[in-house]
């Protein structure tokens, strides 16, 4: 999606393109947060899954639509046995990083799951590694400026995500909020970060969007210091 947005502007807008789709992203969960305290309070957590079938719905539709119809240069095939041992790797490994505390990290279960991911993502690298028109290609890796966009990338998600999730349980949890009262509650830093990201994507297209990154990144360390 990041990808056909990026495309879809020209040169001079894409920091603008890049600020819509943090400021979109930001607002989604602020409203989801809230509509699916509420769901959760009047009727079930399963309620908040049809959530996401309008905008599924759509995310379809719509790009079918608007999108010009790019003719690839080179046919291309899907890379099925990538596909599937990618999907065995990621499906037991979290299997095993959700089910650790109830079976036990030293049982069999949890210890095979282990195995059992370690293996098909050996086997999903060899493949990559191999084919003609991989799932992911490794050779980006070799490529410094990529290799730490990734990086970047990862550890922001892996502390916002992981940040945004502890605190929701423990408003509720310690705290004993409602559902409703923990997703009012964070709507807040959701909204302003849709808006510094829209900020920032037009900055980034006036401004060296390394020196955005450095700042946002040392911001991002003081807020979760």
């Amino acid at each position: 999606g990041v990808v056909m947005v990026y495309e879809g502007f020209a040169r001079e807008q894409r920091g603008l393109a890049m600020g819509l789709v943090i400021l979109v992203a930001s607002l989604g969960p602020t409203l989801g947060q809230c509509v699916g305290g509420y769901l959760v309070e009047q009727f079930s957590w399963r309620a908040i899954f049809f959530l996401a079938l309008p905008s599924g719905v759509l995310g379809t539709v719509l790009p079918l639509r608007r999108i010009p119809r790019d003719v690839p240069a080179t046919e291309k095939t899907i890379d099925v046995p990538g596909l599937c041992t990618m999907t065995v790797f990621l499906v037991a490994f979290l299997l095993a990083l959700s089910q650790g505390q109830q079976h036990g990290w030293a049982s069999g279960y949890i210890l095979g799951l282990l195995a059992l991911s370690g293996i098909s993502l050996m086997l999903f690298l060899v493949i990559e590694w191999r084919v003609a028109h991989p799932v992911v290609y490794l050779r980006l890796y070799r490529n410094g400026p990529f290799v730490l966009a990734s990086l970047v990338v990862f550890l922001y998600n892996a502390g916002f995500m992981g940040a945004n999730i502890l605190v929701a349980l423990m408003v509720q949890l310690v705290f004993a909020f409602t559902p409703l009262q923990a997703g009012i509650i964070l709507a807040p830093g959701a909204l302003i970060m849709g808006m510094i990201g829209l900020v920032a994507g037009r900055l980034s297209d006036r401004v060296a969007p390394h020196r955005l990154v450095y700042a946002g990144l040392v911001l991002f360390a003081v807020d979760m210091y």
